[in-house]
Order: structure tokens, then sequence, then C-alpha cells
């Protein structure tokens, strides 16, 4: 995306630790990324190439969030989402989270240019790299949803069901600045699943 290459143990190290640190203290966009700088402004990237950076991988990781959660709420809502919010929202919701999706792969092959976003420069990778960002976030969301749906006692509930209210969780999880979501990504599991998953 930058055009500047690093080697992959440089790149992995950071976002361990970047990651490392986000989920434990929470406020993962000041605490990920002040852990990151430290490496990369020690490998020559300016204060603005680290905010692409970023701006990337943040958008990498709800890419998938986007297209997941919005196919289970269109598909199968979960059945404790009244709970949470009124049942009619989520046919709406999952049909924004879609949308916007689709919005941005198609803006990677119509805008040319940067994007001002808040004073900031940006600008849309290209279709491959776009294509790229969907086919790894879509597969590393849809394995950590498996795994949970693999471990779940029989009669398991439809796939598409947990996958929404999975979703629903882990962006609470992620609003609330806890880290690592602790309980509320939980809580709002149980609220979203109760009437179709004992609770034990």
């Amino acid at each position: 995306y930058l055009g500047r290459r690093f080697p992959r143990w440089q790149i992995g190290v950071a976002s361990f630790v970047g990651y490392a640190i986000s989920n434990n203290l929470g406020f993962a966009l000041l605490s990920g990324t002040t852990a990151r700088y430290r490496f990369y402004s020690r490998w020559g990237l300016s204060s603005s190439e680290l905010s692409r950076i970023v701006v990337f991988y943040s958008g990498t990781f709800w890419i998938g969030l986007m297209v997941l959660g919005g196919w289970g709420l269109l598909v199968h809502p979960p059945s404790g989402l009244p709970g949470v919010l009124h049942h009619g929202l989520a046919i709406p919701l999952g049909a924004i989270l879609l949308a916007a999706s689709a919005a941005y792969a198609i803006a990677s092959f119509t805008i040319r240019g940067p994007v001002r976003v808040f004073g900031f420069a940006l600008t849309i990778p290209s279709p491959a790299l776009v294509a790229g960002q969907f086919a790894l976030s879509t597969a590393d969301w849809a394995l950590a949803v498996a795994v949970l749906w693999v471990l779940m006692p029989a009669p398991r509930l439809p796939f598409t069901e947990l996958m929404g209210a999975f979703v629903v969780a882990h962006i609470l999880g992620l609003i609330s600045n806890v880290p690592g979501g602790l309980l509320v990504f939980e809580g709002g599991m149980t609220v979203l699943l109760g009437p179709a998953v004992a609770v034990t």
C-alpha cells in the first residue's frame, strides 16, 4: 500500500506487539498505534505514512466484520436481538454493512488520487489490494466464528445466526474500549443467543 518494503519478521513483530498491547489496555486505536509508531518510526516511516498504515489495517479489520455481519443479519438475525435493539433494524443494518463494503470495493475502481478525510489525505488502495483485504479479513473472521461454532454443544444453531451474534457482540466490545472486550463480548453473546442456546 505504501510502496515500501520491510522484512516480514519486522511487520510481524510490530503487528504482534501492537495487537497485544491494544487488546490488554483497551482504546485500541491509541494504544496499538503508539506501539506501532515506536517500531515504524525507527525503520524510517514518517507520521503520515504510519497514519496510512493505521487506516489500511483498521479498514481491513472492519471489512470482514461488515461483510459477515451484514450477511448474518440479513439471512438469520440472532434470536435475542430484540434484547439489544429493535428486531426490525436487523435487515436495514445488515444492508447498510454490506452496502458500505460494496461502496469501498467500487471506490477502488472509480476513485483515483487522494481523498481528504478529517484533514488527512488518504489514497484508496488498488482493486487488487482491496480484493486481498476482503479475502483475508473475511476468512479470518469466518474462521473465528467457525471455531466457536464447532465448540458449541449439539444441536448447534445455524452458522449464520451465530455469525450475526458474534459480529454484534464484537462491535459492542470494541465500542466499550474494555480491554479485550472482557465480559462485554460474553454478555452480548449471552443476550443475543440466550433464546436459542442454553446458558450454563
